[in-house]
This record gives C-alpha cells, sequence and structure tokens, in this order.
C-alpha cells in the first residue's frame, strides 16, 4: 500500500493460528519501538485483543546508549504492557521471556 513502508503492515497469513505475540524492539533505536506498537495494535485487531503478548527491550548490554527511557517503558507497563528487558549478547532473561509467554498462553487457553 501507497504511504506505508512493508514493517506496519501485518499479513493475516502470518498471524494465523497464533497464541502469543513477541514484539523485539532495539533499545539502541526508538523507532523501532513506535513499529512494535503499532504492529501490536494491528494484531490485536485480527487475533484479538486477548491473546498474550510480550514487548522484548533488547540490548541491556548498550543500556546506556538506549534511546527509550525508564519512563517511556514504565508508562506502557502501566497501560498492561508486558515488557521484559533482555540481551541477545549475553542471553539476560531470554528463557524467562519463552516461559512467561507459555505460561500466558496456558492460562487463556
Amino acid at each position: 500500500m501507497e504511504g506505508q513502508d512493508n514493517y506496519s503492515l501485518v499479513n493475516m497469513s502470518y498471524l494465523r493460528g497464533a497464541h502469543g505475540l513477541l514484539f523485539v524492539v532495539d533499545g539502541t533505536r526508538g523507532e523501532t519501538l513506535t513499529v512494535a506498537l503499532k504492529l501490536r495494535v494491528e494484531s490485536m485487531k485480527i487475533l484479538g485483543s486477548g491473546i498474550p503478548s510480550i514487548f522484548i527491550i533488547n540490548k541491556t548490554d548498550l543500556e546506556p546508549e538506549w534511546e527509550i527511557t525508564e519512563k517511556v517503558l514504565s508508562s506502557l507497563e502501566a497501560k498492561g504492557v508486558t515488557i521484559f528487558k533482555t540481551s541477545a549478547k549475553t542471553g539476560l532473561n531470554v528463557e524467562k521471556i519463552f516461559t512467561t509467554l507459555a505460561e500466558e498462553m496456558v492460562d487463556k487457553s
């Protein structure tokens, strides 16, 4: 579609059968949070608002360079958004994220 980037469009076939969503955000690039929030809204339109989702704010090993502030993250958490800070480099919280999503999916079923 004209006027939209490819990352802001959600293809129904990608979501068919999904029971949980993970949104990976680069903490050093604030625009990735904006895109992820848009994708969440579009996904919820397709799947319904009850599907568990987690926002993964990656690159805790570079946290001093983050463009996403703690205030923004706290505001999202206050609105019910589940957020984990992680590092693909160190593995921080990676297992916990998948365990949490799986538990939320089981609780919803």
